[in-house]
């Protein structure tokens, strides 16, 4: 295998239709070449036989929270001796990881064994809002009246939360303490997002990223790779508020973070981005 097909990956064929994940793993059988890549890619040796190749995108399995929680593997690649689990992107942005604020912050407490300081807890709550007002009424209503007649100020009225602006306005020290918490924990959020979620078993980890359907660049990211990436500063100042309506996104290296209801509980919702994880890529060593 060459050092050119190892350091760019694999350029897939385009599926188009709604089973992107099967499609991807009848190529998967049929090309040991490719699983034989990804496998180098991982542990820098070649298999000697083919994997079996398990697609289960919806797989509960258990969870460092001690209840179950969805798998972040799509496609798993089974060896005699060990596993391979792929998350699959199947277009250049949308969600990676929906979840609620409290089972957010319990994670990042168990994954740096380090307490969250309570000025983070505030700003996000206030961010995120819905339930996650409850312990915060007086600042709550503090921002909404920092917004009157701010552009933003119905989105936030409707959508039961603040965006940083108004944010800024009331708590700007805690907003700062955020986003440098936001920095610093940025390898393990990124960890989160992409590769573990709430998995307790290594085994139920993906290893491997891999936007299937991109025709140009590189396509098959290392959990690895990413990680590392995020200890550089140069990638940590891209952590930064988002530009539009008063600030209602958190700008991120992979993507950027957002408040998302889709059944009526106000949740963190990542997203991802293939443009930005290249640019990310592209800084580090």
């Amino acid at each position: 295998m060459s050092e050119r097909n190892r350091s760019e990956g694999w350029h897939f064929a385009k599926i188009d239709g709604h089973n992107n994940e099967e499609a991807l793993g009848a190529i998967l059988r049929e090309s040991q070449d490719l699983t034989s890549l990804l496998h180098h890619t991982i542990f820098n040796e070649d298999p000697e036989h083919a994997p079996k190749v398990l697609v289960d995108g919806s797989k509960h399995v258990a969870s460092i929270l001690g209840d179950q929680t969805t798998s972040k593997i799509d496609i798993d690649l089974v060896w005699p001796d060990r596993n391979l689990g792929l998350s699959v992107k199947k277009s250049n942005g949308g969600q990676v990881w929906l979840v609620g604020l409290d089972r957010f912050l319990r994670a990042v407490v168990i994954k740096t064994g380090q307490k969250i300081p309570q000025d983070v807890e505030l700003v996000l709550s206030l961010f995120i809002g819905g339930e996650n007002l409850a312990n915060f009424p007086k600042e709550f209503a503090q921002g909404l009246n920092a917004s009157s007649g701010q552009k933003y100020h119905d989105q936030e009225v409707h959508q039961n939360r603040l965006v940083l602006e108004s944010i800024n306005k009331i708590q700007p020290t805690a907003l700062a303490e955020t986003f440098d918490f936001l920095k610093k924990n940025l390898r393990t959020i990124t960890e989160l997002s992409f590769f573990s979620g709430l998995a307790s078993n290594p085994e139920d980890w993906a290893q491997i990223v891999i936007y299937n359907q991109v025709h140009s660049g590189k396509n098959i990211f290392s959990k690895d790779n990413l990680l590392q990436a995020m200890n550089l500063r140069a990638n940590q100042d891209l952590v930064t508020p988002g530009d539009r309506n008063g600030g209602s996104t958190i700008k991120l290296p992979t993507g950027f973070l957002q408040m998302h209801k889709p059944q009526g509980s106000n949740l963190l919702q990542f997203h991802h981005s293939y443009e930005r994880v290249i640019d990310t890529l592209k800084v580090a060593p």
